[in-house]
């Protein structure tokens, strides 16, 4: 029930059909309440007929307050637009646009960059989606896009089987949002542009399901013609042949993917067609990922591997406040281009994200062995608190910290010299230290940044004042940032 000003919110259980005399352990009674994966699918009429009891005056009366306020086009709209903060994306219905956050984006390529896009939701089928967007550059006057269709074939495995195709332009390195989930991950890393853009033509396809309960499995198969996205990019070839005969700027992967994520004790949020993991207990998460390309099939150029295993976990620490951390270590194996070895994620925006190194410019580090560790530590009250005129804001401090160690290869993935390193894959032009333009990384001086934030500005920002400790004398490297995020804690 509601008024002008507050929400009252009642809760009201009734079981039936219970069952005596038959024991269980105590973890029994401690599991969480499941519901069905098919109980979004029936009607109102269905529950009259099938509900134990019949809701009393007060519970039809505050339906009937909720079913008023959504057909209330004021509150309607309002609705959306928090809906649309949290996930990015507009409801018109069946149809969501956005998101929003990839609307406008600018690089020295495509200059003023628009997109449009959008995704079907469970009001146009509770089992296909359709996804995906256009997008065209003012400077280069070229359009690209990408679309998606993805089948639930079953809602208690959450299995589903989907196929793709991109055809856009992207910074080497760019997060790609298929594994990352998030396009505020993928905006990040690629607003502003570098010198190392590339057009990439994808076509992928995938299945998905549960194996057990917190154990999710997905197997993709990715197809990948690169090319460098401007004619005038200075020394990114490479040899495609043994002979090393003819230098080549483009090449095509085929590549096969196993991708595995492990949530004890998992708890899900289901919102129609898509499906959020929450994690409510105290259980780390677990992940492998391994790819393997094919040379020669589908085309591919290279035969390679890369594994990549992590474990993030979040904690309380008492009265304190909470921790959380993200441990990954990656490796590739084979001689390859650079596009496929491993790019450290910069962030040359203004916004923070807790997934990229906030001062670290785009393709500033390229390795192909990566050891990161990224820490947190949410204080809550424990400082502001304390301070009488700021504890009236109730904002909150956090500290975070990045590290990045890694190596690179120079025998097989260095720089050719048909002298020095014949089986180097780059090639080495005459007066170029660096060809591609990138450093590298050692054990023995890793690349690590610090922030000090306050968030719970406004229920909704994040400032942070980020700190880099190493390398600081590279070209372009800023020793200090501040960032903005909005962030949700409750």
């Amino acid at each position: 029930m509601a008024d002008a000003v507050n929400i009252f919110v009642t809760n009201y259980s009734e079981k039936s059909d219970i069952v005596v005399n038959e024991p269980k352990d105590p973890g029994f009674f401690g599991s969480e309440l499941k519901i069905s994966y098919s109980a979004g699918d029936y009607n109102n009429d269905f529950w009259d007929d099938n509900r134990s009891g019949s809701l009393d005056k007060t519970d039809s009366l505050a339906v009937r307050k909720l079913d008023s306020l959504k057909m209330n086009r004021k509150m309607s709209i309002s609705g959306n637009l928090v809906e649309a903060s949290i996930k990015g994306y507009y409801n018109f219905g069946w149809f969501e646009a956005g998101p929003w956050i990839m609307f406008y984006n600018h690089n020295h390529l495509e200059g003023s960059r628009f997109r449009l896009g959008g995704r079907t939701n469970i009001s146009f089928s509770p089992r296909l989606i359709l996804e995906g967007y256009l997008a065209y550059g003012l400077k280069d006057a070229k359009f690209k896009g990408s679309v998606q269709s993805e089948v639930i074939l079953s809602k208690q495995h959450w299995t589903r089987f989907g196929v793709a195709y991109r055809d856009d332009v992207e910074n080497t390195g760019a997060v790609d949002e298929f594994f990352s989930g998030s396009s505020f991950l993928t905006f990040a890393t690629t607003f502003g542009g570098s010198d190392r853009m590339n057009r990439s033509q994808v076509m992928r396809s995938w299945i998905e399901s549960d194996l057990f309960r917190g154990m999710t499995a997905k197997i993709v198969f990715t197809r990948w013609r690169f090319s460098p996205a401007a004619d005038d990019l200075p020394d990114i070839l490479w040899y495609p042949d043994e002979l090393r005969t003819t230098p080549s700027s483009g090449f095509i992967t085929g590549e096969l993917g196993l991708v595995l994520n492990y949530r004890p004790k998992a708890v899900y949020v289901i919102d129609g067609v898509r499906r959020f993991p929450v994690n409510f207990n105290k259980y780390p998460v677990i992940s492998l990922q391994y790819f393997r390309g094919f040379d020669d099939f589908a085309g591919s150029d290279y035969d390679y591997r890369k594994v990549i295993a992590g474990i993030s976990h979040s904690f309380h620490s008492g009265g304190t406040g909470s921790i959380e951390y993200d441990v990954s270590f990656s490796k590739v194996f084979g001689s390859v281009p650079y596009p496929l070895l491993l790019t450290l994620p910069g962030n040359q925006s203004v916004f923070r994200t807790s997934r990229t190194y906030n001062l670290m410019n785009y393709g500033e580090y390229i390795v192909d062995e990566a050891l990161e560790l990224y820490g947190s530590w949410h204080m809550n009250g424990l400082v502001m608190n304390r301070i009488p005129l700021l504890k009236k804001l109730q904002w909150r401090t956090v500290l975070s910290g990045k590290i990045a160690f890694g190596s690179f290869d120079e025998s097989s993935n260095g720089f050719y010299d048909p002298v020095t390193n014949p089986t180097g894959i780059l090639t080495f032009r005459e007066g170029a230290e660096n060809p591609a333009g990138f450093g590298v990384l050692d054990y023995r001086t890793p690349y690590a940044e610090i922030s000090y934030g306050i968030e719970n500005i406004f229920r909704l920002l994040r400032v942070d004042l980020v700190q880099r400790l190493t390398h600081n004398d590279n070209p372009g490297a800023d020793r200090y940032g501040v960032k903005v995020s909005g962030v949700f804690r409750f």
